[in-house]
């Protein structure tokens, strides 16, 4: 069991007519780990008498993470409010915890799929950018949740040493510039794979011109540019293992695991560390049963019967000795030819049928 961490705001947002009871059991996990006055749920925390909509706004910018759940009508009901936004309070909580940079973690419930960004309003379009987590009821739910949650708390973790590191660069920047400890900084958060305090610190490097022509400052950067598209890649792509796991035992649809290996291609092409489109492309229209057909038909061959041997051949050969020979050819016409000069494209005209063989004197009657 976790220690309730106090210093984590959990705020859940969710639709209360979508699969409320699933969701009040999520909440109650995040409870077990961060405490119950510090997870929001609006049912459960909002004191009497208090204006609804300026809790939640208060509520939405004091935490530290946002818990979206989207049920399965999740999009319906959006789309039914559409004309009256401000009435749903779901598109406020979220719109509002994009507008203050708040970790927004989306969790699909009960085979809800992710959003696509047709879907959408503007101001909510945003969300599609935080990888969202799939969670289910049975066996796997024990697993799925605990999973969801560590990966929380691992993703406020590193944005608060980011916030650590951003305070520490933008003091420095009101210090005299030393090229020596800029560079040690630099190494220290790449090391660190603190990416983003690294870019900073490489950037106040190359404006103050001071750095060494073999200091490469642009390979610097397109080697950690390329380390921040594969972490995030991976964080996707660790999805798709978990979908990859229960298509695997007949718990996800394939289709959807293809479809989501196709998404992840139009941001990060043809990333696939585990080779899942091997197992998960769909096969061509027609291909199958061709390629049963051709089965079958190479089937029908091997069994056909092979055509039967005459062992008297071999007899025949052992008779056929050069006086056979000698009564069998003439060897005057054959010496003849052979002292013909003939073209090396011509020699195929020298392959004879009996009858011709015959004619020409070659053969004797």
């Amino acid at each position: 069991m976790h220690s309730p961490q106090p210093e984590r705001k959990i705020f859940v947002s969710y639709r209360r007519i979508d699969n409320s009871d699933f969701v009040e059991r999520i909440r109650d996990w995040f409870m077990q780990r961060y405490g119950r006055p510090n997870v929001f749920m609006d049912f459960d925390n909002i004191p009497p008498f208090t204006p609804f909509a300026d809790y939640i706004r208060e509520r939405v910018r004091e935490c530290d993470v946002l818990i979206a759940i989207i049920g399965p009508r999740w999009l319906e009901l959006l789309r039914e409010k559409t004309f009256d936004p401000a009435d749903d309070y779901v598109r406020v909580e979220i719109r509002l915890a994009l507008e203050e940079n708040k970790l927004i973690a989306p969790i699909c419930i009960k085979g809800a799929a992710v959003p696509h960004g047709d879907d959408l309003p503007d101001d909510l379009r945003a969300l599609i950018g935080y990888n969202a987590a799939h969670l289910d009821s049975g066996r796997t739910f024990l697993d799925n949740i605990e999973l969801i949650m560590d990966a929380v708390e691992q993703e406020l973790a590193r944005r608060e040493r980011v916030q650590v590191d951003i305070g520490n660069v933008e003091a420095m920047t009101t210090a005299p510039f030393e090229l020596h400890d800029a560079i040690l900084n630099f190494h220290s958060a790449a090391d660190s794979n603190e990416w983003k305090a690294a870019l900073m610190w490489l950037e106040r490097i190359r404006q103050s011109k001071q750095a060494p022509r073999f200091f490469r400052l642009d390979e610097y950067e397109s080697e950690i540019r390329a380390e921040i598209e594969n972490e995030a890649a991976e964080r996707d792509y660790k999805v798709i293992r978990i979908m990859a796991g229960r298509a695997a035992s007949s718990k996800e649809k394939p289709e959807r695991v293809w479809d989501a290996l196709q998404m992840l291609w139009e941001a990060y092409p043809g990333y696939d560390p585990d080779n899942l489109a091997e197992s998960f492309r769909p096969q061509p229209a027609g291909l199958i049963d061709q390629m049963a057909a051709s089965a079958r038909a190479l089937e029908a061959v091997l069994l056909e019967p092979l055509p039967q041997f005459d062992a008297r051949i071999f007899d025949q050969l052992a008779t056929l000795d050069m006086d056979a020979a000698e009564a069998m050819f003439d060897s005057e016409a054959l010496a003849q030819i052979a002292s013909e000069d003939i073209e090396p494209d011509e020699k195929d005209k020298l392959l004879i049928d009996y009858e011709a063989a015959q004619h020409l004197g070659i053969m004797k009657r």
